[in-house]
């Protein structure tokens, strides 16, 4: 069985693209102690920040 490239491996690791079917995009928000934040947040998943 042959090594896995570096390639392979690295890619495997990054994230992927967010694309507009899949996530909610907020683009400039400025209310309460928000500075102009862009996001691009996962649809169908559980998101935590505080």
């Amino acid at each position: 069985m042959p090594n896995p490239s570096v390639k392979n491996l690295l890619s495997d690791n990054l994230p992927h693209t967010p694309n507009q079917e899949n996530t909610i995009r907020i683009r400039g928000a400025r209310q309460h102690n928000l500075k102009n934040i862009d996001l691009d947040l996962p649809r169908d998943q559980l998101i935590v920040f505080t």
